[in-house]
């Protein structure tokens, strides 16, 4: 299997195997199958345009590793483990920012109940001091 990264594909278009066929210059045919890795917008320069990365098993793959944007690798598959008896304490997530509430999904999803501890308001206040401290020099 293949990893293939900076695949173009302009706004407006589907991305499709002709995307990948055209990046590694070979026929379509020659390509298995694919799954999109990653999918992000590239907005360096003039032109918007999307920019893929894919996983693909394609013919003779040994022949595409010249190109730098492609490197032989599998995807790697994380499986959230089991828990079958609850913990003697429950996990403690601080903070409910991005990964606070991804840490709270995986944790109900594995079946544990959480503790969840948001300073918002503390760190709020703590800011507000910090920046009298700074601008007006008050202690």
């Amino acid at each position: 299997m293949l990893k293939i990264n900076q695949i173009r594909c302009e706004v407006g278009e589907t991305f499709s195997i002709h995307h990948i066929a055209k990046k590694l210059r070979c026929s379509i045919h020659e390509i298995h199958s694919f799954e999109i890795d990653r999918e992000s917008i590239d907005a360096r320069g003039d032109d918007l345009h999307y920019s893929y990365s894919v996983y693909a098993s394609i013919k003779n793959e040994d022949k595409y590793l010249k190109n730098r944007d492609v490197k032989k690798e599998s995807k790697e598959v994380y499986i959230l483990p089991t828990t079958t008896k609850a913990p003697i304490q429950r996990p403690i997530i601080v903070g409910f920012g991005p990964s606070g509430m991804y840490a709270g999904l995986i944790l109900a999803e594995a079946g544990l109940n959480q503790s969840l501890l948001n300073v918002a308001k503390q760190l709020n206040k703590r800011t507000k001091r910090y920046q009298r401290i700074l601008y007006k020099g008050n202690f």
